[in-house]
């Protein structure tokens, strides 16, 4: 009952589950990579914005507002930028380690952010916005390859006892 010699009464595995099993293919990776990137510069981006509100005060010019809301919109951006590519980097660090979890915050996140690299366009930042276009491009393209989905289906299959 060992490796060389398996119990007889013990069924083999699929090739799917198998394969459900293994390491993510490289193109899943590759988006995993990109995800953890995005990540890592959305929330040091974050960080700046609180660090920069705290050490600055608040800038009046970002809110058009009477309450003392404005004072926050440093500290609160960043909070929100940690709370949603928080997220998606641990997806993308997930998959790296060899887990499932990850690929769908993955594409979620990178459809967002096409919308966003549009209202980039408008607001007149066409570099940044052409580059984060361009990013979230390539990690689709990577997400959803035929490799990464064949991955992820047989993945579910294998726990849904198919």
């Amino acid at each position: 009952m060992n490796a060389t010699n398996p119990d007889p009464n013990k069924p083999l595995p699929s090739p799917d589950a198998a394969r459900a099993h293994a390491s993510a293919p490289m193109p899943m990776r590759i988006a995993a990579v990109v995800a953890v990137l995005e990540g890592i510069v959305a929330i040091g981006y974050g960080i700046y914005l609180a660090v920069t509100q705290l050490r600055t005060g608040a800038d009046e010019s970002l809110v058009q507002s009477d309450t003392s809301a404005f004072a926050f919109v440093g500290v609160g951006t960043a909070l929100f930028i940690v709370l949603t590519f928080g997220p998606m980097a641990y997806g993308g660090i997930n998959i790296l380690r060899g887990n499932q979890w990850g690929r769908s915050i993955i594409v979620f996140m990178n459809v967002l952010l096409i919308g966003i690299a549009f209202y980039m366009f408008i607001g007149g930042a066409t570099l940044l916005g052409a580059i984060t276009l361009l990013v979230a491009a390539i990690t689709l393209g990577c997400a959803l390859h035929p490799q990464s989905t064949e991955w992820a289906t047989a993945a579910f299959d294998a726990r849904r006892g198919k």
